[in-house]
């Protein structure tokens, strides 16, 4: 049976002086895959992070789950430069209990010869993709993810697919920015006219 993970109730976020959309409430649910979908500049990243960070400037973010059971990929994550992607994911795995499914959707999505390069000589592309894998090297209910096919040749955007198959088998619900509604959970950001 699904649960309600987050409660986001008449959410604005505003830039400057001027709020970025039409406040906004939606309710995501366990196991569930959402896409948060509105034109260029609307404030899907900016919404994302928010949520994240519960940093909002209207409204009320109600949590049914820990905040560390909520996993982000912004465009640019924050990781260490000078190790490589096996390093990390040491580092990372003796920090948490990883999920089981770590291994699977690490073949999906990095190549053997990747494990030992640093994520500083990586393209973005493949970064993109080593930051997935570290994300998910927690144990999370609720994934953010921030056009998470950006950058990936048609082949991973095909495995990055079968990556969220993967969570959301696993019980995992999945939030994620597109400029086009392509899902029947569609969270739509209208923007702000004065």
């Amino acid at each position: 049976m699904s649960q309600i993970l987050l409660d986001a109730k008449q959410i604005l976020l505003i830039n400057d002086v001027r709020p970025l959309f039409c406040p906004i409430s939606f309710e995501i649910m366990s196991g569930s895959r959402y896409q948060l979908v509105g034109i260029n500049g609307v404030g899907k990243s900016s919404l994302l992070n928010a949520l994240h960070s519960s940093v909002i400037d209207e409204g009320e973010i109600i949590y049914h789950i820990s905040k560390n059971e909520i996993g982000y990929l912004p465009h640019k994550m924050k990781v260490y430069e000078q190790l490589t992607l096996s390093e990390q994911l040491n580092l990372f795995s003796s920090l948490s209990k990883t999920p089981s499914y770590c291994s699977q959707i690490s073949s999906l999505l990095i190549p053997g010869h990747l494990m030992v390069k640093k994520l500083s000589q990586m393209s973005q592309g493949e970064r993109q993709r080593a930051c997935l894998l570290l994300l998910l090297c927690f144990p999370l209910k609720l994934v953010l993810l921030d056009e998470p096919s950006s950058h990936q040749d048609t082949h991973y955007k095909k495995n990055i697919e079968k990556v969220i198959s993967v969570l959301l088998a696993n019980g995992v619900s999945i939030l994620e920015t597109s400029h086009q509604a392509s899902l029947n959970n569609v969270i739509q950001l209208e923007p702000y006219d004065v």
